[in-house]
């Protein structure tokens, strides 16, 4: 079946409402220039790929960097020897604290596009997806739009995705986010009880997991 190689790992999503809070106070959030994006020093022949995809009010280098040690967890994968023959891709989008962007699903659209367009599911046996909070959302939206595009050679080339802190019933803080901003993407996260959008990509998710058997 089109999901049966997948593994699914989560993170801790309590970390959530923290993020929103301090982010929309001014301590947090990605910085003013996003340039560690795209390929990280890519191989012209690698068997695999791991994808990491930021979440809300992140960005590709602030989500990833240890600014203490100024470590980029991204470009330290790609120089680990005991990963030969793996790329790495560090996904990028805007995700304002206050000011109007894309909600989830455009994003994962736009994200998924460009992921084949640079030819990423055919150059690569196995992918393997990395995420943080609505990061994690985004992938499912992602892979949800491999199955109804009928794009099951790139599916079945997933292995793996990683949920680091995914909300995915949705977040009660994401309200007072939704409030105060007007990014959409806060709405995208509001509980799932009050959230359509969500309910569907949580049934589609399931229902696409529940085929790996």
């Amino acid at each position: 079946s089109s999901m049966a190689g997948i593994k699914i790992i989560f993170g801790h999503r309590e970390l959530l409402p923290i993020a929103i809070i301090a982010a929309l106070i001014g301590c947090g959030g990605p910085s003013a220039k996003q340039a560690r994006h795209g390929f990280v020093d890519p191989l012209d022949q690698a068997d695999n790929i791991v994808i990491f995809i930021h979440g809300v009010m992140g960005g590709a280098e602030s989500t990833w960097l240890n600014k203490k040690t100024s470590s980029f967890w991204p470009e330290l994968m790609r120089a680990d020897i005991e990963l030969p023959k793996t790329n790495v891709y560090v996904v990028e989008y805007d995700s304002p604290n206050l000011k109007r962007s894309l909600n989830v699903h455009e994003i994962a659209v736009q994200t998924s596009r460009k992921l084949q367009d640079e030819g990423i599911f055919k150059k690569h046996k196995n992918i393997f997806f990395v995420t943080h909070s609505m990061g994690g959302l985004i992938a499912k939206d992602i892979l949800v739009g491999l199955k109804e595009q009928s794009l099951f050679d790139a599916l079945v080339r997933v292995k793996v995705v990683l949920f680091i802190a995914t909300p995915s019933q949705g977040s009660d803080m994401a309200r007072l986010g939704d409030l105060l901003s007007r990014n959409p993407q806060f709405g995208s996260m509001i509980h799932i009880g009050d959230n359509q959008a969500l309910q569907q990509l949580e049934d589609s998710w399931s229902n696409l997991w529940r085929q790996k058997d």
